[in-house]
C-alpha cells in the first residue's frame, strides 16, 4: 500500500514506525520514486507530495521554478490550493513554473506565454508592474534558437530566473563557454543585468559543481534589488536554493516588497 502524507505528518509517522489499518499493524517504509532520464536531468517525485527542484528561485511572495519534474493528477504537487500556479498545463514534463503566494499581488497571465520550459506572467504590486520570467535552457539545444524565441516575449520591468546551462565569469563561474558568451551578449543588447553574488556554485552533484542558475533583471529594476543570496537551508536538490530581495520605496508603498 502506498500512502501520500503531508511532510509534517510524514515525519511523525516515520518516528512511530508503524500504522494500524483496520485490525492490521503495518510497518512503515519511507521511499522515493525516481525516474532517471540522464545524468543531468533527474525527474524526482517524493511520495509525500514534494518535488526535488533542479533550480528554485525562492521569493517570500513568489517562487520561480526551473525544474525537470512531472505533474501528478494534472497538477504540480506540494503547493496549497491557495497559491496561484502558472505553467503549461498541456505538457506532461514541466521544466518551468511560477508560483505566486501573496494574494495581494495582482497577476496577469497569457496562456501563450506558458511552455514546458518557460513561464511568464505580469504582476502588479505596490504601484509597480513587473514581468516575471522563468526559463530552462536545454543543454542539448543551440542557445541561439532559445534567444530568438525569448526576445519576442518580455517587456516592462523584467525579473528573469533561469537554469541557463551556460557558464560565464559574469556570474562567477571559473570558466566561460560559448553559450555563456552568447548569453552575455544578449543581456548587453537588451540592457539586462545579472544580480548573482559569489556564494559558490549553484549546482552541486556527485559529477561536479557549476554556476548555471542565473537571476537577471532589467535596468529599471536593478535599483530595487537589495540582496541576492543562497540560504543556509537545504534545497533538497542538486541545485541550491536561490533567494533575492527587492524593496519598493516607502513613498510609493506603505510597506516593503520582499521577493
Amino acid at each position: 500500500m502506498v500512502i501520500e502524507f503531508h511532510p509534517k505528518i510524514r515525519k511523525n509517522f516515520n518516528a512511530v514506525g508503524s500504522l494500524k489499518i483496520m485490525w492490521n499493524m503495518c510497518r512503515i517504509e519511507d521511499f522515493l520514486v525516481i525516474n532517471v532520464s540522464n545524468v543531468s536531468d533527474i525527474i524526482t517525485e517524493l511520495m509525500s507530495a514534494l518535488i526535488f527542484y533542479l533550480a528554485i528561485f525562492a521569493l517570500e511572495n513568489i517562487r520561480v521554478i526551473t525544474a525537470h519534474t512531472v505533474k501528478i493528477r494534472g497538477k504540480l504537487p506540494g503547493f496549497p490550493n491557495t497559491y496561484k500556479n502558472f505553467y503549461d498545463t498541456t505538457s506532461e514534463v514541466i521544466k518551468a513554473a511560477i508560483i505566486v503566494r501573496n494574494i495581494a499581488i495582482t497577476v496577469f497571465s497569457d496562456p501563450r506565454n506558458l511552455d514546458y520550459n518557460s513561464a511568464m506572467i505580469d504582476i502588479s504590486f505596490g504601484g509597480y508592474d513587473f514581468t516575471v520570467f522563468s526559463y530552462y535552457f536545454e543543454p542539448s539545444v543551440n542557445i541561439d534558437l532559445d534567444l530568438r524565441k525569448i526576445e519576442q516575449l518580455f517587456s516592462k520591468r523584467l525579473i528573469w530566473c533561469m537554469d541557463a546551462n551556460s557558464k560565464s565569469e559574469v556570474w562567477f563561474s571559473p570558466v566561460t563557454d560559448s553559450r555563456g558568451i552568447k548569453l552575455c551578449e544578449f543581456f548587453s543588447r537588451w540592457q539586462l543585468f545579472t544580480i548573482n553574488e559569489d556564494y559558490g556554485p549553484t549546482f552541486c552533484a556527485d559529477q561536479g559543481t557549476s554556476y548555471i542558475d542565473i537571476t537577471v533583471v532589467g535596468h529599471n529594476v536593478l535599483g530595487l534589488v537589495e540582496r541576492w543570496f543562497i540560504p543556509d537551508y537545504d534545497s533538497l536538490s542538486d541545485h541550491r536554493m536561490i533567494s533575492f530581495k527587492m524593496k519598493i520605496p516607502k513613498s510609493d508603498r506603505a510597506c516593503d516588497i520582499a521577493l
